[in-house]
């Protein structure tokens, strides 16, 4: 009895010890015996001038543990769980839950604003428009860096694109990444990516039009229709001619597989009847009909050049000779060539003709297979 006695004498005593620190410790791990202790506290303590921060506090808690996706984060008061479990949120906080959630992380706004300064940390940040945040960023400062990121890391997800049109200012951003994408030097190898870089922008509303975003699209329908197509028809390959030649930009790659296909249409003896501008395409069209070549070779321009053939360059030396019918000299002028560079599709694609030129199936062959393994 004299225990018990004891123990209803201390407990109001350990009660009136607990402090507003102590309640908001115990609101991380059990926020319902927090509120009761804090309703006790009231109680005790009315005239305490931080009750209205705490209660604040405590209820903003209550308040958003209808949100299952965040509720841990909300509880323990982690902004960085906050940020990463935010991207599992399967609706957006309305304008109360967002003013209940910057009780509790006051900071939050500008710790995201400082976070979506780097492209790198989208992924990390991606679900915060969720939350309700209002977000901005220097439209040419992070276009430029967005875009360095894209072709350093060429993978951005659903997500982080959400988020970037979440951006109060996403089309700004969009018009700045556009006029980046068009002032970069463009290589074909990343002619993907950079058509993704078009799509991102047009997703945080880019409306405008662009030529070369028009002609990359072309460029890699070709190349893909080129890698799978099997035996092309004559009207499908004079289409496929007619769209490369059309491209402004940068082919050399794409032109190396028209041509790889042109000569295996050759092999079977296909010809087309139309007019290219390319010189290397000459060897599949249809003759004229005086039986001269489309692209006629002036010969008297070579009247002088055996003078000065012992100081010309060796690619020169082989067209000379291969149009002078020295096509065996022209052979072995463009065989040193290739031994210059043997690594160069473009050099030995060429060789490959000059084969088929001569008959030397077997030869031209073996070049394609080199060429294959080049590409």
């Amino acid at each position: 009895m004299r225990r018990v006695f004891l123990l209803l004498i201390l407990i109001p005593s350990l009660i009136l010890s607990i402090t507003l620190n102590d309640i908001v410790e115990i609101s991380r791990r059990d926020l319902e015996r927090a509120l009761s202790l804090f309703r006790e506290y009231i109680l005790e303590n009315p005239d305490d001038e931080n009750l209205e921060d705490v209660g604040r506090l405590l209820y903003a808690k209550k308040k958003l543990l209808k949100y299952e996706e965040i509720k841990e984060a909300v509880l323990k008061e982690d902004i960085d769980e906050l940020m990463r479990k935010s991207r599992n949120l399967k609706k957006t906080l309305g304008n109360e839950d967002f003013e209940a959630l910057k009780v509790i992380f006051p900071d939050m706004e500008r710790e995201v604003s400082k976070l979506l300064q780097d492209p790198s940390n989208l992924r990390e940040i991606s679900g915060v428009w969720k939350l309700g945040l209002k977000m901005r960023v220097n439209p040419v400062e992070f276009s430029r860096k967005l875009k360095k990121f894209f072709m350093e890391n060429p993978f951005i997800d659903r997500e982080s694109i959400e988020l970037l049109k979440h951006l109060e200012n996403a089309t700004d951003v969009a018009r700045a990444l556009v006029k980046d994408i068009l002032d970069m030097n463009m290589k074909e190898e990343n002619y993907t990516r950079i058509v993704r870089l078009f799509e991102i922008a047009r997703e945080m509303g880019y409306r405008g039009e662009s030529k070369v975003e028009k002609q990359i699209r072309i460029y890699l329908d070709l190349f893909y229709t080129i890698s799978y197509i099997e035996e092309p028809s004559e009207s499908m390959l004079e289409e496929i001619i007619r769209r490369y030649e059309s491209l402004s930009i940068k082919k050399e790659m794409l032109k190396t597989k028209l041509l790889l296909l042109l000569s295996k249409a050759k092999r079977r003896g296909m010809t087309l009847d139309m007019h290219v501008e390319d010189p290397d395409f000459q060897f599949l069209m249809k003759k004229n009909p005086k039986g001269k070549s489309r692209n006629t070779f002036h010969y008297w321009i070579l009247i002088p050049l055996p003078l000065i053939i012992p100081f010309l360059s060796l690619r020169f030396r082989s067209f000379f000779y291969y149009h002078v019918g020295l096509k065996k000299r022209a052979l072995l002028c463009y065989k040193k060539v290739v031994e210059k560079n043997p690594t160069n599709p473009d050099v030995r694609l060429k060789l490959a003709l000059l084969y088929e030129k001569l008959g030397m199936q077997e030869e031209a062959m073996r070049e394609y297979e080199i060429i294959k393994k080049l590409s």
